[in-house]
């Protein structure tokens, strides 16, 4: 990714004369350091993914999530009017697996709440909904729905909606998950 480009101006003195200088004409040692002044000269790369906001109705959840300890379970819906619902038994047996094991889950969407509502009508759905820009969620996940995984705020997993994973399939992968965790961990300190 292009980086952004930057340009320091050093300002020197030498002799009672102040005067500014660039990395490239940088003054020898008798010039006595006052200050820099650093400015923007290019942009870089801008991912899309930039103003990344959860939202519930009591307010922003963003850090929480993304900040959480452990594993988090997100349900990606850009628009649920328009998501398969042909898989919503397992969407749910993974809702209660994520309650039984004190893993977190929520529903990112872009949806009214009336679609909210209906999806919740079909479905059964019990998980909490937040409000995530449609862009955003687009470029999270190209299934509507699909599943993401986050292990303190790092994706380590996504499933589409017809390849979600059973119990046993996070158990095992929980298990492999959890010793390659800690043998990093280790190296880490």
């Amino acid at each position: 990714a292009q980086q952004p480009q930057f340009e320091t101006t050093f300002i020197m003195e030498k002799d009672g004369q102040r005067k500014e200088f660039t990395v490239d004409n940088y003054p020898d040692s008798t010039w006595t350091f006052i200050d820099s002044k650093t400015i923007q000269t290019a942009e870089g790369y801008v991912p899309p993914i930039h103003d990344f906001t959860i939202a519930t109705e009591d307010g922003d959840i963003t850090s929480e999530v993304l900040e959480k300890e452990g594993y988090t379970f997100l349900l990606i819906s850009p628009h649920l009017e328009y998501a398969d619902d042909s898989y919503f038994d397992r969407i749910n047996q993974v809702y209660e697996y994520c309650q039984d094991n004190g893993y977190p889950f929520y529903c990112l969407t872009a949806s009214t709440d009336r679609a909210r509502n209906r999806w919740r009508d079909m479905t059964g759905a019990e998980y909490p909904f937040c409000t995530t820009d449609e862009t955003t969620l687009k470029t999270m996940i190209r299934s509507n729905p699909g599943l993401m995984l986050l292990r303190q705020g790092t994706v380590i997993r996504k499933w589409s909606h017809n390849r979600l994973p059973n119990e046993q399939q996070f158990v095992q992968r929980n298990r492999r998950s959890e010793e390659r965790f800690s043998r990093n961990a280790e190296t880490d300190i």
